[in-house]
């Protein structure tokens, strides 16, 4: 029972993935597709080719904005009501216009017709790929590796997927681990997805230069204001690039540097660190990694992986950063024992 669940929460994630691709201003890389389903490079690309065959032209391809070397995948599934009838801007319209009427008597009407066109576009027919996805998804797996399973609540992704493409202004409890919560005004700009938690970056009412992210299992009460805001020129996928993971420092991005040994050197060439890097190869046998970007203890946490092979060497701080995490493990592992 527990596999057969396991198998059905991963078809889940799979269609929360297509309805995600399906969304207005949205596209995916293949890096955000693997984050999003917790897959492999290889997973990710089979999932966008069994699209492709069942979709045809319904996947639209883009050159990424930021990094042309990447892509972004989106689906324009057209709708099974007739084209001049009822759109996606039509209904967020619609609703934007309810969340402004105060004549309570009014808006009741509203958001009751509002329902039963929400209603009318959600009956469409089955499609009949659904077999064929289901039959995908429960014939693959990814390794046994440790990660959290992320869940939040789906009346809360839509809350704030409207609020980033109507630039709405939230108002919502953050619940800090240590217990304590604070009640923020909050413009949202977009989601960033990672491996132990997903994010909403937003920056507090009034305070437009201090971006940063929220976990989203850590928001609670949100609440549509009837406010707009302008994002300016604010850009998801810049934003991203500027760290190696979720953090942002105030003075970052930084001129990165990593030194990897020579017997690693080969591995080195096949990995993506980051967007920005560039790979050296010294003289000695050694690679020089070079990147702009931020996020110095989730380097480190990554660093350790190469059990020494890939050490740190600027800025000072990531590397202060670096031997101060080490020598907190080796301190607590020596306390057991």
């Amino acid at each position: 029972m527990v596999a057969a669940r396991d198998d059905y929460r991963k078809f889940s994630e799979l269609l929360d993935f297509i309805q995600l691709l399906c969304k207005p201003m949205y596209g995916l890389t293949y890096e955000e597709i693997m984050n999003f389903m917790h897959c492999s490079r290889k997973t990710a690309e089979r999932t966008i080719k069994f699209l492709s065959e069942r979709f045809g032209d319904a996947l639209v391809i883009t050159p990424d904005s930021i990094n042309t070397k990447q892509h972004r995948f989106r689906l324009e599934l057209p709708d099974d009501l007739p084209p001049e009838y009822i759109t996606t801007n039509d209904m967020l319209g619609l609703n934007a216009a309810v969340n402004r009427i105060k004549n309570e008597e009014i808006r009741k009407n509203l958001e009751s017709l509002e329902y039963k066109l929400n209603r009318m576009i959600q009956i469409k027919k089955p499609l009949r790929e659904l077999n064929d996805m289901e039959a995908m998804i429960l014939s693959r797996t990814n390794t046994a590796a440790p990660y959290p399973y992320i869940k939040t609540d789906d009346s809360v992704l839509n809350t704030l997927q409207y609020a980033v493409m109507t630039s709405s202004k939230i108002k919502a409890v953050y619940n800090y681990r240590d217990g304590k919560s604070e009640h923020y005004t909050l413009c949202p700009l977009g989601f960033l997805y990672g491996h132990s938690n997903n994010y909403l970056v937003a920056y507090k009412d009034g305070d437009k230069k201090t971006i940063r992210t929220y976990i989203l299992g850590q928001l609670s009460d949100i609440e549509l204001t009837n406010k707009q805001f302008n994002p300016g020129r604010f850009n998801i996928n810049k934003y991203a690039m500027e760290s190696f993971g979720m953090y942002h420092s105030e003075n970052g991005p930084f001129d990165v540097e990593w030194l990897a040994d020579k017997d690693v050197a080969d591995a080195v060439q096949r990995y993506n660190f980051h967007p920005t890097q560039q790979l050296i190869k010294n003289k000695d046998g050694t690679t020089t990694i070079k990147m702009k970007a931020d996020g110095f203890y989730e380097m480190s946490w990554y660093l350790f992986q190469w059990q020494g092979k890939i050490k740190p060497v600027a800025p000072k701080l990531l590397v202060d950063t670096y031997y101060e995490l080490l020598n907190n493990i080796i301190k607590n592992s020596k306390k057991n024992n």
